[in-house]
């Protein structure tokens, strides 16, 4: 693995303004476990999930496949579909209402189809 999944860890645990050590205790991690990838070593795919969901970023950005944090390309496809099929005042409304993350997906989705 490159140095960028420790980079980008570093910074995620750096801007979430808790040490390494207490997200390791948040999430049930032996102590020391994030620091130890400045040494090379990969996390485990569950790890790798894990933290891609703590931290609210794709396991893709951990990984440095992609470079934005949030891969959001099926939400983004689905999103442009819904704003086809509705009429342009409910997709106004729609686009005002995206968050919180799904929930009004799945509701037009339901009334939908």
């Amino acid at each position: 693995m490159n140095d960028l999944f420790y980079h980008r860890l570093k910074e995620l645990v750096e801007s979430s303004g808790k040490s390494a050590n207490q997200i390791e205790r948040e999430l049930g991690y032996p102590r020391n476990s994030l620091n130890n990838y400045k040494l090379g070593g990969e996390p485990s795919g569950t790890r790798l999930i894990g933290l891609s969901e703590y931290f609210n970023v794709s396991p893709k950005y951990l990984m440095g496949i992609i470079d934005e944090p949030n891969d959001s390309s099926a939400i983004n496809l689905f999103n442009v579909l819904i704003l086809i099929k509705l009429p342009p005042i409910i997709s106004k409304l729609y686009l005002h209402l995206l968050h919180p993350k799904g929930h009004l997906q799945y509701c037009l989705f339901l009334y939908l189809f």
